[in-house]
């Protein structure tokens, strides 16, 4: 997409993610008593899931409640939301997601923060490819992967390569679509690759013209 991703993540990059870690589990936790925890309490929990993989899927299930307003239908509670919001929901015998969710089309969130607990011991590059595959002979129309900031910076180049590998053929042979998001959890919104990609171009920029400035 133009732009180059680093082989390695720089260490400022870790300073300004550890700041922003900090302020988005704040955030996070905060979900519990939004609106009396209501999109909390809609939200079913896996049993081996992390406590931030069920964060980032009750901050999701209200994303999607504030769109449904924006469409004229309020959802006021829990069972309301879990009427056209299903999370931990069989989508077929064998397959399970953690959000599904119809409006115009058949659409699926999956949470992704690659911790070894939420990806049961598999590496990185081959949980992602699970996580999208498995859908390939369902119903679903389209696949949404939701990863945490840090992790999606961390993983960049594997998230790259497998929507290259494999977005066409899912295109056209299984009339699928496929996105990758993270979170902007201050402003309310998930961000999808092409944004975060220009922000690393954006950040790359300003590190490397720091750096000439203290060479200078």
């Amino acid at each position: 997409m133009g732009v180059k991703v680093p082989e390695e993540v720089p260490e400022q990059f870790d300073l300004l993610f550890e700041i922003a870690r900090i302020k988005k589990e704040k955030l996070l936790k905060n979900l519990k008593e939004i609106e009396n925890g209501i999109y909390w309490d809609a939200t079913k929990a896996d049993e081996n899931e992390s406590e931030l993989h069920r964060q980032i899927k009750s901050f999701v299930v209200m994303l999607i409640v504030k769109e449904l307003e924006k469409e004229s239908l309020e959802l006021k509670t829990p069972t309301e939301i879990e009427e056209h919001i299903k999370t931990e929901y069989w989508v077929s015998d064998d397959v399970r997601a953690d959000i599904y969710f119809e409006d115009d089309s058949l659409k699926v969130f999956e949470i992704e923060t690659l911790f070894a607990e939420d990806r049961g011991g598999k590496i990185v590059r081959d949980k992602l490819r699970e996580t999208f595959k498995k859908y390939e002979n369902t119903i679903v129309d389209e696949i949404n992967i939701v990863l945490d900031n840090f992790t999606f910076v961390r993983h960049l180049k594997e998230i790259l390569g497998l929507k290259k590998n494999f977005e066409k053929d899912l295109r056209e042979q299984k009339n699928k679509t496929i996105n990758f998001y993270t979170i902007d959890v201050e402003n309310g919104r998930l961000i999808p690759l092409t944004e975060v990609l220009n922000r690393v171009k954006t950040l790359m920029q300003k590190l490397d013209e720091l750096r000439l400035q203290s060479a200078e």
